[in-house]
């Protein structure tokens, strides 16, 4: 079958065959305006996903920064303190020995007298700030004056530690 299309420079016929040709030819473009449009529609996709994606991950970085950030602060902050609250115990520390007295040890050489015990000098003698007990003392005495019993003789003697808070020089 032939259809004519009255045209008058046409010399052309079209068969069926040709009509059905000319349809492929039209739906293969419209395809491929589509398929056009659609590459063009994911590649839009797949952009505004990657902008997506690159804002994320920035918001990410960002949020990251900030926490560093405030441990970094808080870090300082603490370390701050800490020297601040160690400076001012060394100088409570300061304050605390210089308001503290110094006891010096002297020795002294003492001449027993007659009714005299190590009991007795030790209890005229002996400050109770540095011995625990009276027995203590007079273990110190014994063993300054080499003596192995409590017995002592009237005369003779003794050398005995004392405390003073003066500072006392060496001249004879």
């Amino acid at each position: 079958m032939q259809t004519h299309i009255p045209n008058k420079c046409s010399k052309y016929v079209l068969t069926t065959k040709h009509l059905f040709i000319i349809i492929q030819i039209y739906q293969t473009i419209v395809r491929k305006r589509c398929s056009t449009i659609s590459y063009f529609y994911e590649w839009g996709v797949q952009m505004m996903n990657t902008y997506y994606e690159r804002a994320m991950r920035k918001n990410y970085r960002r949020k990251l920064e900030v926490k560093r950030n405030i441990i970094l602060i808080l870090s300082s902050v603490l370390l701050i303190l800490a020297i601040v609250l160690f400076s001012f115990s060394i100088c409570s520390e300061a304050s605390t020995l210089s308001d503290h007295q110094v006891n010096y040890k002297y020795y002294k050489s003492i001449q027993i007298e007659r009714g005299d015990t190590l009991w007795s000098i030790a209890k005229e003698n002996m400050d109770q700030a540095f011995y625990a007990n009276i027995n203590d003392y007079i273990s110190e005495i014994k063993q300054m004056n080499a003596l192995s019993s409590n017995n002592i003789q009237s005369g003779n003697y003794l050398i005995i530690p004392y405390y003073s808070t003066e500072l006392k020089s060496n001249h004879f």
